[in-house]
């Protein structure tokens, strides 16, 4: 469905559905921003091979009860809606591999099932889930979920590493998504195992004076760090991992005033962002460092005065700078790079900065890719022409 499209015409959609029974060959429902669709109780009964249902952005409330008999249902997308609990018999689905939420609490549905051996046994992807209290059930679900691929995790409770140290023996875990919601005062626990991880997006405030080489997996290739408040430069860590393409130091993830960065560190640094740093003042890059660098990015950097070594790096292809010292602007434009420099003006309005924020994430570029790839190999198998693919709304536009 198309993105505004009005409740009533879902109905529309679905009567003949209902009236005929013929719906045995329909595999993806994407509703997706349809305002509070009115779904059938009987859902689940009139669409039984269904493996793809998309209610992102509906903000709808409640699932219907009939939705626990999908048993085909392979992706649950529930991004932005305001649901809050799911049917435990969902939890059951031995199919269901990529379940997509916001903010979802799940210990009331879990506990009663805590001894199935087929609880979320085939799942791929969990985003969007809370961990409220330390007894929660959902930790030790988690620790078992050994074909995980996809996790996003909001942890709201104290010691936050030591709740969550099962997740860190999922060897499968390519994307991980952590928020530590505490008021932690823990060190961030040993994470070197993780040698599947390639995206981790790490966001919650650690009083810790320094980043060590066992808290960053090894094989990464996305790294986004936000409200870590280090005191000592992380560079000469993360500088030696080798396969990092992309680097985003958020708001205080860093509280120091000089950044450096060595001498043949970062070879595959393709995209570097730096926002909201308050206290840099100064950054160093020396020789034959990020050979690679094509996209830089400086927002809210407020102090940044100088950046010394640029003009060392040959593969620069654009330079955005956002409500930077003027000095700065000064300054990098003077070296004469020969590449795109785009400078946006003080006045950019907060709604921007908020769409910039959210498309910078990548929480929802990724997370989805891989069961968006799946939908479209059934559709394939299934004999979907290319005009039904138009209307199924590609879900990493979202």
């Amino acid at each position: 469905m198309k993105l505004g499209t009005r409740a009533g015409e879902i109905v529309a959609l679905l009567k003949p559905l209902v009236r005929k029974r013929d719906s045995s060959l329909l595999r993806v429902l994407d509703l997706e921003g349809v305002y509070k669709p009115l779904l059938p109780e009987e859902l689940g009964n009139i669409l039984p091979n269904l493996k793809y249902l998309g209610l992102r952005w509906t903000l709808l409330e409640r699932l219907p009860k009939s939705v626990a008999r999908l048993s085909h249902l392979e992706t649950l997308d529930l991004k932005y809606t305001d649901i809050s609990n799911l049917p435990k018999s969902i939890l059951e689905a031995e199919n269901l591999r990529h379940l997509h939420m916001t903010n979802v609490d799940l210990d009331d549905s879990v506990r009663p099932l805590l001894d199935l051996k087929k609880l979320f046994s085939n799942i791929q992807t969990i985003w969007g889930l809370v961990i409220n209290n330390d007894g929660s059930p959902m930790l030790e679900v988690l620790g078992k979920l050994t074909s995980l691929i996809k996790l996003a995790l909001t942890c709201k409770v104290q010691g936050e590493w030591a709740s969550i140290q099962p997740i860190l023996n999922l060897e499968m875990l390519k994307s991980l998504r952590l928020k530590l919601g505490g008021s932690s005062s823990n060190k961030m626990g040993d994470m070197s195992r993780l040698n599947s991880l390639s995206n981790l997006y790490l966001e919650g405030v650690l009083h810790m004076e320094s980043l060590l080489e066992s808290h960053i997996p090894p094989n990464l290739k996305v790294l986004t760090l936000s409200m870590l408040n280090l005191k000592e430069d992380p560079m000469g860590v993360l500088g030696k991992l080798k396969c990092l393409t992309t680097l985003r130091l958020f708001a205080d993830s860093y509280c120091g005033q000089i950044l450096s960065v060595s001498e043949g560190t970062f070879p595959s640094l393709c995209v570097l962002k730096l926002w909201n740093l308050k206290e840099l003042t100064t950054w160093t890059i020396q020789g034959n460092a990020m050979p690679c660098l094509a996209d830089l990015e400086i927002k809210d950097c407020e102090e940044l005065k100088t950046i010394k070594g640029l003009c060392k790096i040959k593969t620069l292809e654009i330079i955005t700078l956002v409500r930077v010292l003027d000095e700065l602007e000064r300054s990098v434009r003077k070296k004469k790079l020969n590449v795109p420099i785009i400078a946006k003006p003080e006045e950019q309005s907060d709604e921007e900065d908020m769409q910039s924020d959210e498309e910078d994430t990548q929480s929802d570029e990724e997370d989805v890719q891989s069961d968006e790839e799946d939908t479209n190999e059934e559709k394939d198998q299934d004999g979907y022409s290319e005009e039904d693919d138009d209307d199924i709304k590609d879900d990493n536009d979202c």
